[in-house]
């Protein structure tokens, strides 16, 4: 249950809608309650003033039909302006990446204050009545306040453009990535776990009789697994569950998605476990750490493809991943084994390692910048930068050996004895680091 909730709430936040329409309920409410307001309230000795409308029926309709008509023609410029910005980023960054636009607060905020003010002035005029004497009524609370909105949408559209050519950038796309990635690193590596210790995948050695699997339904990306209620179910009926997926993984149907050990397990115990695993067709960065190190890649590898050739980009992104791997190399080892009150061994989770980590986030982009020298020295220096932070000797040793292969490539393609030497002496500053930890 909380698995799906937190999908839900993951498919909320990231639509352009839900703000947008909290919003209008909002306008719509308070434009009937101003209204009522309004009739039991006598603002006559209250005209003169500036703050409150002054003007008759036939003002107040002009006012607020002019107001309705140029918002609604500024909301169809910003959706507009929305979709160029979001067809751009899909091109230069990749369509991974618009989620994170999608997920943008402040121009969800601005939609819905464009939206919001249109409604609210459509409701406002339809309760002007026109005439003269008792016949006249002018909602006057109702219009001041729609004058008010018609200022707020246009500062909020100099906000939005303004945002937006922020937004684009991408220093600032990177900044946007690596601040959720830092949190999920201290979400996934909070604390060191004495009871984290390697355990064999054999189901002897674990001194297990029995096993079941539980297989999968459907097909999809692993969006989330919920371990809080697998954890419960095998703390209730003394199981112990090892997944032989994670979160951001593609599970094909009658994959077996984890191998349950202990007593009988019968047909309900095996949906509910099945049912932890929530699917979906595309990955999100929840649970998924690799995830959003691929966003960065991503960037970075456009970057260097033939027809962007952008190497500053894609040093900027090198920068971003030895500024995330010098922070995930300071802290334990994923979170593998969940054990009970008493000590005994739950649920066993198909983690991430660091060597997959560092695969991830620097294969792809070593793969694509074996002839370009600049991007191949910060990719060295990133990495001297990573094993200075390296807690271990076998996390250092990782990292030398994505330093020896790309230091490998980079001079198969280097004639130049002067970009050769700047190659090798960042090679050897990563060896020295990595040879002063062996001596200890």
């Amino acid at each position: 249950m909380k698995a799906r909730l937190v999908k839900l709430w993951e498919y909320l936040t990231t639509s352009y809608w839900l703000i947008p329409l909290i919003m209008i309920v909002i306008a719509s409410t308070s434009a009937v309650l101003l209204v009522k307001l309004d009739r039991s309230t006598d603002l006559e000795p209250y005209r003169a003033y500036f703050f409150i409308f002054s003007g008759g029926s036939d003002s107040a309709g002009r006012v607020l039909s002019t107001i309705a008509g140029t918002v609604i023609t500024i909301t169809s410029i910003v959706f507009s302006i929305t979709v160029v910005v979001l067809t751009l980023a899909s091109n230069q960054f990749g369509p991974r990446l618009l989620r994170n636009f999608m997920d943008d607060k402040q121009a969800q905020i601005s939609l819905g204050t464009f939206i919001s003010t249109f409604i609210f002035c459509l409701i406002v005029l339809s309760y002007v009545r026109y005439g003269e004497g008792k016949t006249d009524f002018v909602p006057r609370i109702a219009v001041s306040i729609s004058l008010i909105l018609a200022l707020i949408s246009g500062l909020m559209l100099s906000f939005y453009i303004h945002h937006i050519a922020l937004k684009i950038q991408p220093d600032m796309v990177l900044h946007e990535i690596c601040q959720l990635l830092e949190e999920q690193i201290a979400e996934e590596m909070p604390s060191l776990d004495s009871s984290n210790e390697p355990i064999q995948d054999k189901a002897e050695e674990l001194n297990l009789s029995k096993s079941s699997a539980v297989t999968m339904k459907s097909s999809g990306y692993i969006e989330i697994i919920d371990y809080d209620s697998v954890f419960q179910l095998a703390s209730e009926n003394d199981l112990i569950v090892r997944f032989r997926f994670r979160a951001g993984q593609f599970a094909v149907a009658d994959q077996v998605l984890a191998d349950v050990f202990g007593s009988e397990v019968d047909s309900k115990l095996v949906n509910q476990i099945r049912n932890a695993a929530v699917l979906s067709y595309h990955r999100t960065p929840v649970q998924d750490l690799e995830f959003s190190i691929g966003q960065i890649v991503e960037i970075a590898t456009r970057a260097l493809s033939p027809g962007i050739n952008d190497s500053f980009t894609a040093i900027t992104c090198i920068d971003r991943l030895g500024q995330e791997f010098g922070s995930i190399a300071m802290r334990p080892e994923m979170k593998k084994l969940l054990t009970d009150d008493k000590g005994k061994l739950r649920v066993i989770k198909h983690a991430l390692s660091f060597d997959k980590l560092m695969d991830a986030g620097f294969s792809q982009i070593r793969q694509m910048s074996q002839t370009n020298i600049a991007v191949g020295c910060r990719v060295l220096e990133s990495l001297r930068n990573v094993a200075e932070k390296c807690d271990s000797n076998d996390r250092k040793k990782s990292v030398l050996n994505h330093a020896n292969l790309m230091n490998g490539m980079l001079l198969r393609n280097i004639t130049e004895e002067h970009d050769r030497q700047a190659v090798e002496s960042r090679h050897e500053m990563i060896k020295e680091i990595v040879q002063s930890s062996n001596s200890l």
